[in-house]
């Protein structure tokens, strides 16, 4: 008897083995595809996610077909050229022809391998051009083959102002890839920092000079390294400040001609020193927080003073300096009603509508646990802060923002990497939802940044995947 349940459960194994992964009907797409040349070798591809009877939105794949017009393929037999991963809102196909027209169709796939349906317009079929060679916002892309899985990016001007410098993180080294003029990769330093770094920053920190120096979190702590103008030296690395660091705690505060203070922040509390505009940093007596609160030191209100401001449990709020010398007034309360959940809060400080004085912006993440993102952003003008506004981009499954100047302005467009995708989305402001623009690399995209990497003054886009080990480079025509 026990040998005949034992059969029998090995057939139920079996049986369950080989049913299909999903079942039900195939995905519903109804979205329009937009496609976007470029450059000479790109096209961006962006929809609106399908829906499913038993997937949710971000658990369908989407298949793409491409080629020259001059060529023919059948969705219907033909596989695929390229499967997204899951979550997908997009995709950027490079390699391409320049000024050649390619087909394009995408279809929704289900975890069953099941594909939407072909609708009577084919919205998802495009057919559009590649740039001609030598026109278009970029130049055709470099991809660069890394050596080392990369863990994080940071930019800025290391030892060739006002070229810039890339640095990727890995391990215990910071690698600095700088590029010529005629934006070939030019040489690659290797600075070990001997403990595992996990959060670099490029900051114009001493006074009246045109290159920028290092703010690096290695084994926990914050350390500095100096520019000597011809760039970095290992041997010139500093340690002048005391506790640990916590990832996304650095803050300074900048004066006229350079950083006037520095904070960042341990389990323990904040840490905060002043700077004399030469490298040498003076602990000052720093803010007590509350626990689980996260607390930046900025410039609120353009009175070349310092302020703080706090997120955590009790809400957003602000504390403006009452002199020079880094002491506080009491807090303000902006928003008691919006509190911090740690693992989906992340605090940012930045004059995104280019008026002088400083916007308070918190992005939120995987909300309840589902993939979902959304901007919570609070208008300050002169000291004074809007009610919280919410920009909400759904389940895009959007990471990694940073805040470039793109324009003639010093308004700041939002800039993201989309986690499911080899592309990165721009959009005008934190308080946007129009997408502004589609960027791909070579590789899941996981870091994206804007700078001038040749000295040019046409912004350029850097695309780091450590999924396969890429660092593309779409350099700025215009």
């Amino acid at each position: 008897m026990m040998k005949k349940c034992c059969c029998l459960l090995l057939i139920a194994v079996l049986f369950a083995a080989c049913e299909p992964l999903e079942t039900g009907d195939p995905p519903t797409f109804t979205s329009g595809v937009t496609a976007t040349a470029i450059s000479q070798s790109q096209i961006a591809l962006s929809w609106t996610p399908a829906t499913d009877d038993l997937l949710e939105p971000e658990e369908l794949s989407y298949a793409i077909w491409y080629s020259k017009s001059s060529e023919t393929f059948d969705v219907a037999t033909d596989e695929p050229s390229v499967i997204t991963p899951e979550g997908a809102h997009g995709y950027a196909l490079l390699g391409l022809d320049a000024g050649t027209e390619y087909r394009i169709s995408v279809r929704a796939r289900d975890r069953g391998n099941s594909y939407s349906e072909t609708l009577s317009n084919d919205p998802q079929t495009k057919v559009i051009a590649t740039e001609a060679a030598n026109a278009g916002a970029f130049r055709e892309e470099l991809v660069i083959d890394l050596t080392r899985t990369p863990e994080g990016l940071a930019v800025g001007v290391g030892d060739n102002a006002p070229r810039a410098t890339v640095a990727l993180l890995s391990g215990n080294l910071v690698t600095l890839q700088t590029f010529d003029s005629s934006d070939a990769a030019e040489t690659t330093t290797d600075l070990n920092f001997g403990a595992a770094v996990t959060e670099a920053h490029f900051v114009r920190n001493r006074d009246n000079l045109n290159y920028d120096d290092l703010f690096v979190l290695a084994g926990g702590s914050l350390v500095y390294l100096p520019n000597s103008g011809t760039g970095f030296d290992i041997s010139d690395l500093e340690q002048p400040f005391t506790g640990s660091a916590t990832t996304h705690s650095f803050s300074t505060f900048r004066g006229e001609s350079g950083v006037r203070g520095v904070m960042y922040q341990d389990n323990a509390g904040a840490y905060l020193y002043e700077h004399d505009g030469e490298g040498a940093f003076t602990q000052q007596t720093a803010p007590t927080l509350d626990a689980d609160e996260r607390v930046k030191l900025i410039n609120i209100n353009g009175d070349a003073r310092p302020d703080l401001v706090f997120f955590g449990p009790g809400g957003v709020a602000v504390a403006l300096g009452d002199d020079d010398d880094f002491g506080f007034d009491n807090r303000d309360e902006v928003d008691d009603d919006f509190t911090r959940i740690t693992s989906e809060h992340t605090l940012y400080v930045v004059d995104y509508d280019g008026d002088g004085d400083q916007d308070i912006c918190i992005l939120e993440r995987d909300r309840d646990g589902s993939p979902e993102t959304q901007f919570h952003v609070y208008t300050n003008n002169e000291g004074t802060f809007s009610t919280r506004t919410v920009t909400d981009y759904g389940d895009a499954q959007l990471m990694d923002p940073s805040f470039p100047v793109l324009g003639a302005t010093d308004v700041r467009s939002l800039l993201f990497v989309q986690e499911t995708s080899n592309t990165a989305v721009l959009y005008s402001s934190p308080r946007d939802t129009t997408l502004d623009g589609i960027y791909g690399g070579s590789g899941q995209a996981d870091w994206v940044r804007f700078i001038d990497i040749n000295g040019d003054n046409f912004e350029d886009l850097v695309l780091l995947s450590a999924a396969s080990d890429k660092l593309t480079v779409l350099f700025g025509r215009e």
